[in-house]
C-alpha cells in the first residue's frame, strides 16, 4: 500500500455525505423494536405456562389433601388388626402423604426457585426496553437538532 492509495481511501470516505437518520439509521431502529417487543412476548408466554403449571400442581395437591382428608376418615372406622387396614388402607395413605409432600416442595420450587427469577428478569427486560425506546427517543430528537443546525450553518 501506498500514501497516496492510502489518502485517495480516505478523501473517498471524507467525500461520503453525512448520515442522516431518516435516510440511512431508520432501518436499524425498527428490527431492534420488533425484536425487543417478540422477546417481551416470548417472556410473557413463558411466565404463562409457569402460571398454568403451578395453577395445575395447586390443583392436584388440594386433590390429595382431599384424598388423605377421606383415607384419614375411612381407615378411623376400620380397626388396626383388619388385614385390609394393615396390609392396604395404611401403604396408600403413606403413599399419598409422600406424594403430597414432594408435591407441595416442588410446587414451592416452581414459585421460588422458576416463577420467581422469571418474573424478575421480566421486570428488568421491560425496565431495559423502556430505557432504550427513551434514549432512542432523546437521541433521534438531538440528531435532527444537530440536523437543522448544521444546515443553518451551511446556509
Amino acid at each position: 500500500f501506498s500514501v497516496e492509495t492510502t489518502l485517495n481511501k480516505m478523501a473517498a470516505v471524507s467525500a461520503q455525505p453525512r448520515l442522516s437518520f431518516d435516510h440511512d439509521l431508520r432501518h436499524a431502529y425498527s428490527p431492534i423494536s420488533l425484536r425487543l417487543s417478540s422477546g417481551a412476548k416470548s417472556l410473557d408466554g413463558v411466565l404463562e405456562i409457569m402460571r398454568m403449571r403451578i395453577e395445575a400442581e395447586s390443583v392436584f395437591c388440594n386433590s390429595l389433601q382431599k384424598i388423605i382428608g377421606c383415607s384419614t376418615n375411612l381407615m378411623s372406622h376400620i380397626p388396626s388388626t383388619e388385614s385390609i387396614r394393615r396390609d392396604g388402607l395404611d401403604a396408600l395413605y403413606s403413599d399419598l402423604k409422600n406424594e403430597y409432600t414432594q408435591r407441595m416442595a416442588y410446587l414451592n420450587s416452581l414459585k421460588e426457585d422458576v416463577q420467581g427469577p422469571l418474573v424478575k428478569m421480566k421486570d428488568y427486560y421491560y425496565s431495559q426496553n423502556k430505557i432504550f425506546q427513551n434514549q432512542t427517543k432523546s437521541n433521534i430528537q438531538s440528531l435532527k437538532k444537530h440536523q437543522k443546525e448544521f444546515e443553518k450553518l451551511k446556509e
